[in-house]
């Protein structure tokens, strides 16, 4: 059994929880990641969700996140934190090459975090197991 893998970078957004600010950000990191690559937002994020959840407590939940169907990733905003989900398992991560249950390759996985690191205008993150994220 393999389990997914996953990738944190920090980001600016000190708390979800300042609607105006965290949706600014939120708005904000997504045209940067178009501008990246030369394009508009239409053209690069797909699934854009936001979504505010209350408990019987009354506390809520907000949930930032949206899809980038180059890198073949999926990314939802934390306070402090971009969790940032490749469509490739954690041993993916190791092996240069693998191919998928049609028999296609697919490119290395690290490659997709790394451009993910650099689509964000970050060079620092961490890989984790799915567990660990």
């Amino acid at each position: 059994m393999s389990v997914d893998l996953s990738l944190i970078i920090p980001n600016e957004c000190r708390s979800v929880k300042d609607k105006e600010h965290a949706r600014q950000y939120f708005e904000a990191s997504m045209e940067r990641i178009a501008k990246y690559f030369h394009g508009t937002k239409e053209q690069f994020i797909t699934d854009v969700e936001i979504i505010e959840e209350a408990d019987e407590e009354g506390c809520f939940e907000i949930t930032y996140g949206f899809e980038v169907p180059l890198l073949n990733i999926s990314v939802y905003m934390h306070s402090g934190y971009w969790d940032i989900w490749p469509v490739s398992r954690y041993s993916q991560y190791f092996y240069p090459y693998y191919e998928d249950r049609f028999g296609k390759p697919r490119i290395w996985a690290r490659n997709y975090c790394f451009n993910a690191l650099l689509a964000f205008g970050r060079k620092d993150g961490w890989i984790c197991d799915e567990y660990h994220s």
